[in-house]
């Protein structure tokens, strides 16, 4: 039990019955409450990514703004990974 990763499905993604991973969105949740919580992650990994950038279980930062401020730190990460990947490629 603990901070789990749902799977967001959007209306239109699903054919043949078959659900493409890379064609929807993420979100934390709850598996004691059963309640999603926090920002909207574009993936799975990009969520997997948040919790283990996260010092402890992201559900402790929920009800205050540090969770968005944890948010924010870690997108700045990202981005700056990013720039960093593309420097080293030119």
């Amino acid at each position: 039990m603990g901070c789990r990763i749902a799977y967001i499905i959007r209306p239109g993604t699903v054919e043949d019955g078959l659900v493409d991973p890379s064609d929807g969105e993420a979100a934390l949740f709850c598996s004691v409450s059963g309640l999603m919580f926090g920002p909207i992650f574009d993936s799975v990994e990009d969520a997997e990514g948040f919790i283990e950038f996260c010092p402890r279980d992201p559900r402790e930062h929920d009800g205050d703004n540090t969770l968005a401020a944890m948010h924010s730190a870690w997108m700045a990460s990202q981005e700056e990974r990013s720039n960093a990947a593309c420097r080293s490629n030119t």
